[in-house]
């Protein structure tokens, strides 16, 4: 398995052995394209490894997701 420790828990696992393997297995196909495409340019763009990188991601991902809901927010309701 690619990920080690804290990282197999929850969706983790899933989301970085798409980014590192592709959708090979039926349950794949249950987790969003973004995440693991994210992942996977971020990972070939900078070298950095699978592991540091999605936690990077989700970060980024964490900290973007309160202004797009406001902006959707904003244009929907005013």
């Amino acid at each position: 398995m690619c990920c080690p420790g804290w990282t197999s828990a929850w969706d983790a696992q899933h989301f970085q052995r798409i980014a590192t393997f592709g959708y090979r297995e039926e349950i794949d196909y249950t987790f969003p394209l973004l995440f693991p495409l994210a992942v996977k340019t971020f990972t070939v763009a900078t070298g950095i490894d699978v592991i540091k990188t999605s936690a990077i991601m989700a970060d980024i991902f964490n900290y973007l997701t309160p202004f797009v809901v406001i902006l959707i927010s904003k244009q929907r309701f005013s």
